[in-house]
């Protein structure tokens, strides 16, 4: 299975997850702005394009849109476009699209607080760097974190793979962090 997630956004993340393989994050600056929306879009067309042929996926995926209270047509206008091209391009190549919410990828990715878009981002980022997972920035983050909610849905078989606990015992001695040997213990006297 080749999945391919989608963070959308004017700097979207794409994430890559293959059956057996860890996951590969990329993050794009998207040409064009939010007010000059076809170039925007074609600029996403020619970003994912360039993905799906470089990447070869079978499946595409990404997160439903949430809409804040303080979001207007122009912060929301290309996101909606970019899920559009995605699924037009998913069609054209005859790829399987789906999507999910992404509140529900976090809480499944666990560890994750549901305010404060801060902590939020930089949860997202340290939990992809405990199973290892190497993270650009937040965009990519999000993506790896939607592609491990999906392919835990598409493979159940495998999911427990992707957790962290798993994650820490197959990794290499090396990449793991060394015990703290400075530490006071609770009950000792000063």
């Amino acid at each position: 299975m080749r999945l391919l997630t989608v963070d959308p956004g004017m700097r979207s993340g794409f994430g890559l997850f293959v059956t057996g393989e860890p996951p590969r994050a990329e993050s794009y600056q998207i040409p064009g702005s939010p007010e000059r929306l076809g170039e925007a879009v074609a600029g996403f067309d020619q970003v994912l394009s360039t993905l799906i042929g470089r990447w070869k996926p079978e499946v595409i995926g990404y997160a439903t849109l949430f809409i804040a209270r303080y979001d207007t047509c122009e912060t929301v206008g290309p996101i909606f476009a970019f899920i559009g091209k995605a699924e037009e391009l998913a069609f054209r190549r005859r790829l399987r699209c789906i999507c999910c919410d992404e509140r529900e990828a976090r809480d499944a990715f666990g560890g994750i607080p549901r305010k404060n878009t801060t902590k939020i981002k930089n949860a997202v980022k340290i939990g992809c760097r405990t199973r290892g997972w190497h993270v650009p920035d937040d965009h990519a983050g999000d993506s790896l974190v939607i592609g491990d909610f999906l392919m835990s849905v598409l493979e159940p078989s495998n999911a427990h793979t992707r957790t962290p606990l798993f994650t820490a015992a197959t990794m290499p001695a090396f990449l793991k962090r060394p015990a703290n040997k400075g530490k006071r213990r609770a009950n000792q006297s000063k």
